[in-house]
Protein backbone atom coordinates (compact mmCIF):
# COMPACT_ATOMS: atom_id res chain seq x y z
CA UNK A 1 0.00 0.00 0.00
CA UNK A 2 2.86 2.33 0.76
CA UNK A 3 4.63 1.83 -2.46
CA UNK A 4 1.15 2.43 -4.20
CA UNK A 5 0.64 5.75 -2.38
CA UNK A 6 3.83 6.49 -3.69
CA UNK A 7 3.65 5.96 -7.10
CA UNK A 8 0.42 7.92 -6.94
CA UNK A 9 2.26 11.09 -5.65
CA UNK A 10 4.73 10.92 -7.93
CA UNK A 11 2.02 10.88 -11.10
CA UNK A 12 1.17 14.08 -9.89
CA UNK A 13 4.72 16.21 -10.28
CA UNK A 14 4.19 14.73 -13.60
CA UNK A 15 4.24 18.05 -16.14
CA UNK A 16 0.57 18.34 -17.66
CA UNK A 17 2.08 20.53 -20.54
CA UNK A 18 3.48 17.87 -21.40
CA UNK A 19 0.26 15.95 -22.55
CA UNK A 20 -0.44 19.55 -25.05
CA UNK A 21 -0.98 19.25 -28.53
CA UNK A 22 -0.42 21.51 -31.51
CA UNK A 23 -3.15 24.05 -30.63
CA UNK A 24 -2.32 24.69 -27.24
CA UNK A 25 1.05 24.81 -28.23
CA UNK A 26 -0.26 27.20 -30.86
CA UNK A 27 -1.89 29.27 -28.00
CA UNK A 28 1.39 29.88 -25.73
CA UNK A 29 3.25 31.23 -29.00
CA UNK A 30 0.27 33.12 -30.06
CA UNK A 31 1.06 35.58 -27.35
CA UNK A 32 -2.99 37.03 -28.34
CA UNK A 33 -2.52 37.84 -31.49
CA UNK A 34 -3.42 35.12 -34.79
CA UNK A 35 -0.14 34.82 -35.73
CA UNK A 36 -0.75 37.21 -38.36
CA UNK A 37 1.73 39.73 -37.23
CA UNK A 38 4.81 39.40 -36.34
CA UNK A 39 5.24 40.90 -32.54
CA UNK A 40 8.39 41.41 -30.87
CA UNK A 41 9.37 38.13 -29.42
CA UNK A 42 11.55 39.33 -26.18
CA UNK A 43 8.53 42.15 -25.44
CA UNK A 44 6.08 39.11 -25.53
CA UNK A 45 8.51 36.77 -23.56
CA UNK A 46 8.87 39.28 -20.94
CA UNK A 47 5.29 40.80 -21.11
CA UNK A 48 3.33 37.03 -20.45
CA UNK A 49 4.26 33.72 -18.86
CA UNK A 50 2.86 31.82 -21.70
CA UNK A 51 5.03 33.69 -24.50
CA UNK A 52 7.91 32.20 -21.68
CA UNK A 53 6.62 28.74 -21.98
CA UNK A 54 6.85 29.01 -26.03
CA UNK A 55 9.97 30.13 -26.04
CA UNK A 56 11.51 27.81 -23.24
CA UNK A 57 9.81 24.85 -25.25
CA UNK A 58 11.43 25.78 -29.05
CA UNK A 59 14.22 26.53 -27.50
CA UNK A 60 14.64 23.15 -25.60
CA UNK A 61 13.56 20.71 -28.43
CA UNK A 62 15.80 22.82 -30.86
CA UNK A 63 18.67 22.53 -28.36
CA UNK A 64 17.87 18.65 -27.62
CA UNK A 65 17.64 17.52 -30.94
CA UNK A 66 20.36 14.98 -32.15
CA UNK A 67 22.88 16.37 -34.80
CA UNK A 68 21.43 14.31 -37.57
CA UNK A 69 17.91 15.57 -37.23
CA UNK A 70 18.47 19.10 -39.17
CA UNK A 71 21.24 20.60 -40.63
CA UNK A 72 20.89 24.88 -39.47
CA UNK A 73 23.39 27.26 -40.52
CA UNK A 74 26.36 28.20 -37.38
CA UNK A 75 24.82 31.59 -36.93
CA UNK A 76 21.13 30.40 -36.86
CA UNK A 77 19.79 32.43 -33.83
CA UNK A 78 16.61 31.90 -31.48
CA UNK A 79 14.32 34.23 -32.76
CA UNK A 80 14.45 32.83 -36.39
CA UNK A 81 13.48 29.53 -34.99
CA UNK A 82 10.95 30.81 -33.02
CA UNK A 83 9.52 32.29 -36.18
CA UNK A 84 10.18 29.26 -38.02
CA UNK A 85 8.00 27.37 -35.54
CA UNK A 86 5.34 30.19 -35.58
CA UNK A 87 5.05 30.10 -39.39
CA UNK A 88 5.11 26.13 -39.78
CA UNK A 89 2.30 26.43 -37.10
CA UNK A 90 0.38 28.97 -39.40
CA UNK A 91 1.24 27.27 -42.48
CA UNK A 92 -0.08 23.71 -41.03
CA UNK A 93 -3.52 24.18 -39.17
CA UNK A 94 -4.54 20.32 -40.38
CA UNK A 95 -1.63 19.11 -37.80
CA UNK A 96 -2.56 20.88 -34.98
CA UNK A 97 -3.75 18.08 -33.37
CA UNK A 98 -0.43 16.29 -33.27
CA UNK A 99 2.34 16.24 -30.33
CA UNK A 100 4.42 19.96 -30.44
CA UNK A 101 7.97 18.30 -30.19
CA UNK A 102 6.41 16.45 -33.10
CA UNK A 103 5.73 19.32 -34.82
CA UNK A 104 8.74 21.37 -33.84
CA UNK A 105 11.08 18.90 -34.99
CA UNK A 106 9.31 18.75 -38.75
CA UNK A 107 9.56 22.04 -38.95
CA UNK A 108 13.24 21.86 -38.25
CA UNK A 109 13.50 19.03 -41.03
CA UNK A 110 11.74 21.09 -43.59
CA UNK A 111 13.20 24.25 -42.80
CA UNK A 112 17.05 22.93 -42.95
CA UNK A 113 17.06 19.48 -44.42
CA UNK A 114 20.40 17.81 -44.16
CA UNK A 115 22.34 16.90 -47.86
CA UNK A 116 22.80 13.02 -47.22
CA UNK A 117 25.49 13.37 -49.82
CA UNK A 118 27.87 14.83 -47.33
CA UNK A 119 29.03 12.19 -44.89
CA UNK A 120 29.33 13.98 -41.76
CA UNK A 121 26.80 16.31 -40.46
CA UNK A 122 26.91 20.22 -39.04
CA UNK A 123 25.39 20.49 -35.74
CA UNK A 124 23.15 23.56 -35.43
CA UNK A 125 24.65 24.42 -32.45
CA UNK A 126 28.52 24.75 -33.50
Amino acid sequence: MRYLSACFLCLLLLPLNGLADGRQFKGWCDGGDQLGSEPDLHQAASDTFLGGVCLGFIDGTFRSLNQRDFCGPKDLKRDAVVRLARQFLKDHPDRLGEDESTLLIQAFKAAYPCDPKRGAVRSPLE
